[in-house]
Formats: structure tokens, sequence, C-alpha cells
């Protein structure tokens, strides 16, 4: 956001035959080099597909020397270049083979990790995504392209369409890979309070953006009574609550109350949704479950786990957490430090038993928790267990 708002300064004063102001120019290097070592080379992506389309659209390459590259060396010299002489100097070498040849060019090249989707999957998406903006995004895209002659239109449209097409071209896809151009498409949502620009906007596209939104919204009702039960909980008054917003929004649109209602469904899944309905999910978050049940127990030693290793377990429990693959290895840690609690999973039960067994002690369980596991979907069933010496 911070490079392409510098970069918008610098294409304004550009197109009016202005020399750009230098903090902008300071601004885009400095907000791109800090980028890079965030997220790599996307920012560089994001505003580059904007200088080509724009110096294309404009029919005029010279916006590449109103950015002053030479700046950009100096701030990469400056902010990048010891990151990369220090990683490289770790991990002997190692990173650019794992980050480039491993992730960035295998996703480029083929679906990774079964993500893979054909062209067209994030805008098929979109009624979900990028809900309730939806309903005016594609009056939004037809206005600024009728007025794409506007140096604001123009240059939104050329930071959305072009890394959209990019991403929709790259075998590997998830929904949040296209957050880059989300700002904009925001932003010509946001132009259709120009009258010059709402005025070029034909009928047929408010109906379009009317049904798309519709669509978001079923998909958000479905989604608001299926997380519940996924989880293995009521989902009547997460269904009721959703109703009630998506009915009072439909209400304040239906009296020309735009904006209004898109601000009380924008406040669906942000607040209502993720904010609010989820967090009191017990099943989806099954670490802080663990967490709560130590506490209960009064089991302050680091906790030991067999088969459950999810990195959530390190944020509720701390480092000292052992999270372990194998039920007999949990057993045998077990011994070694007594007082220590240990988390079994329902298939690593038996080993953990039977090796408890066969070494002479026994294990009390004190906790039943079940929950849903997030990657993968698998129902978990866990039990936390206080070991002793004693055979029972």
């Amino acid at each position: 956001m911070a490079a392409q708002a510098a970069l918008w300064t610098i294409y304004r004063a550009h197109r009016e035959g202005l020399e750009a102001p230098a903090r902008a120019v300071q601004a885009f290097w400095i907000a791109q080099a800090a980028a890079v070592l965030i997220k790599g080379p996307i920012a560089l992506m994001v505003s580059g597909l904007t200088v080509l389309t724009l110096a294309a659209a404009d029919r005029d390459v010279r916006l590449w020397r109103a950015l002053r590259p030479m700046w950009g060396a100096v701030w990469f010299g400056l902010l990048v270049v010891p990151w990369v002489v220090a990683i490289h100097r770790a991990s002997d070498g190692a990173f650019w083979h794992d980050a480039v040849a491993r992730d960035l060019l295998a996703k480029a090249a083929r679906g990774q990790e079964s993500h893979g989707a054909p062209p067209g999957a994030h805008l098929l998406v979109t009624p979900l995504t990028l809900w309730p903006a939806v309903l005016l995004l594609v009056p939004a895209l037809i206005a600024c392209w009728r007025s794409r002659a506007q140096p604001a239109a123009r240059f939104l449209l050329a930071w959305a369409l072009p890394f959209w097409v990019v991403y929709e071209l790259i075998p590997t896809k998830l929904p949040h890979y296209i957050l880059p151009t989300v700002p904009a498409l925001c932003l010509m949502a946001g132009l259709m309070r120009s009258a010059s620009v709402a005025s070029k906007v034909p009928r047929w596209s408010r109906w379009v953006g009317g049904a798309l939104w519709g669509l978001g919204a079923a998909l958000w009702l479905v989604l608001a009574g299926w997380l519940p039960h996924w989880a293995g909980e009521s989902a009547v008054v997460p269904l009721l609550m959703t109703a009630g917003m998506l009915g009072v929004a439909v209400w304040l649109m239906a009296r020309a109350h735009t904006w209004l209602g898109l601000a009380l469904s924008a406040a669906l899944p942000a607040v209502w949704i993720l904010g609010i309905s989820l967090p009191h999910l017990d099943g989806l978050w099954p670490s802080r479950e663990v967490a709560r049940h130590l506490e209960r127990q009064g089991l302050t030693a680091p906790l030991i786990t067999a088969g459950y290793t999810e990195p959530s377990l390190v944020f509720w429990l701390g480092r000292q957490t052992t999270r372990l693959s194998e039920g007999d290895e949990a057993a045998r840690l077990a011994l070694q430090a007594p007082g220590r609690p240990v988390l079994v999973d329902a298939r690593r039960k038996a080993d953990f038993l039977a090796t408890l067994t066969a070494l002479g002690a026994s294990a009390e369980p004190v906790a039943h928790i079940q929950g849903r596991q997030v990657n993968g979907g698998d129902w978990l069933r866990l039990t936390l267990y206080r070991v002793t010496t004693e055979v029972k």
C-alpha cells in the first residue's frame, strides 16, 4: 500500500509534467525494500506490473526515469543486501534453493501443496472473498474502464488487472494471493461516489453486482451455519444472527441506503463470523482447550505430546512443550521426566499405554478433548494423561 500510494503521487506528477516529489520517490523505494524483507518479490511485482501497464497505456516510458532507480539501488543496498548476505551465510546457500527453486518457481510451474486450480478460479470465488464490495465491483470496473483517460481510473486499472491476470495463470492458487489487488478494487468502488464516474455505469451492471452480492450473502449464511456444525456445536444462534444482519442490510439497500447496507454487510464476516462466532467454537481450537484443561488440573510442568504436533501448542504453552510423533517415544520421555503431563492422540494411544505397561508404569486420564484439525479437517480425539510409576 505504501509503495503504491507513493507510486500514485509520482505518476500524477508525471502526468502533469511536474517533477516527482523527492519524498514520494524515497518512500517508494524504502517501501519496496521493506516489502522484499517481509514478503519477497511480491510488492516489486505489483508495482512493476503497474508501471509497465501505465507505460504501455500512455505510450510513455519516461515514468521509469521519474522513479529515479538509483535511489532504489541505494535503499536496497542499505536494507536488503545485508539480509541477503546474512541469510546466505546462515543457511550455507540452502535458503535460495528452498525459497526460490522449491517454493516460488514450483508454485509458478504447477499446483503446489494440493492448491492447484485452473485459470478463472480467483474470479469464481469473488462473491465470497470480495464480499460485500462485490456489489459495486462490476459497475466500478466498467465505470473505470470508460473513464480510463482519467489518471486515477487508469492507475487503479493498471494496479489491479495485470496482477490479477498473472495470478489467474499461475497454477497454484489460494484466496489470499489476490490480496494486493483488493485496495485498488475497493478504491474503484469508492469512485462510484463521484457523479462523473457513476454516470458511466450501465443499469445492467448494477443488477449483476446485486446478484453477486446476493450469492455472496447466501454463501456467508451457509458458512455461518456449517462452521459450528463442522466443529460439533450448535448452529442455531450463528444462523439467526447472520440471517438477521443480512435482512437488515437488504432493507437498508432497498431504501437507497447502499453505503450503510454495505457497512453492515462488511461487519458480518469481519466482526460477527470471524471476530465473535469463530473464537467461541471450542472445537476449532484444540490447542486452546488443551491449555485450559492443563490450567484446571493444575498441571504446570511442560507438556509432552504424541501424535498432535500443531505449532499452535507452542504459542499456548511455550517452547518447553515437547512434540513427538509416536506414542512409545512419549511414554519413555514421560518416565525420564516425572511430573510432565502427556497429551496423546487416539491413534497413538495403544502404543503409549502398551509401552508404559511394559516399563512398569501406568497413566491416569485427566481430560478428553475433541475437535477439528483445521489443516485437513480430520476429527481429533486427544487424551490428557498424568503418568505414574505404579501399575494400576
